[in-house]
């Protein structure tokens, strides 16, 4: 079951401008200009803000799964194709996002599961999403995400080294984000 992020944050939010203008400066690091990505990722990132969006789906129990495995084991058990859809985006994300924003979590040495694994699960993911998407334009992002999906860790990568930036975080410490 996935609970859907019930945020909405408006267009011409100064934190959305921002994201916005991160990961544009993050994805032309590595020479990807795609407005559809920077969107995407930018939208991702923002969704990310709530706890709540990070770790949406819960097993038959209400019980949050947080756990890679957990996650993979619901998407795999999901029927319907519009929620397989949602379970394996998600996984994709959050993939993407700790991978690009926390790699630190991957160097500790008591770890459950590699990087290698996560890097082959989002990639995975967001290919099965281009499978099932219905929009005419949604598959190609998905394709994208999934072919280049270690260069778009990398671009979040650059996303995180700005937002350690002094003069992000005087702009974070301006909009209230923490």
């Amino acid at each position: 079951m996935l609970t859907p992020n019930t945020g909405h944050v408006p267009e011409n939010h100064p934190i959305r401008l921002l994201f916005t203008e991160l990961t544009e400066r993050g994805l032309a690091q590595i020479h990807i200009h795609d407005e559809a990505s920077v969107r995407y990722i930018s939208g991702m990132m923002l969704d990310f803000i709530d706890l709540d969006a990070v770790y949406p789906i819960r097993d038959a129990q209400g019980v949050r799964l947080e756990h890679l495995t957990d996650l993979l084991a619901e998407a795999h058990k999901a029927t319907e194709p519009a929620v397989r859809r949602d379970h394996f985006k998600h996984l994709g994300d959050l993939t993407l996002f700790m991978l690009g924003l926390f790699p630190e979590r991957f160097r500790r040495r008591r770890r459950a599961l590699s990087r290698d694994l996560y890097v082959a699960e989002g990639r995975r993911s967001y290919r099965i999403v281009a499978e099932l998407v219905r929009a005419p334009s949604e598959p190609a992002v998905f394709r994208r995400l999934a072919d280049q999906y270690e260069r778009y860790v990398e671009g979040l990568g650059w996303v995180r080294l700005y937002i350690r930036d002094p003069f992000f975080q005087y702009m974070f410490r301006e909009f209230g984000v923490s």
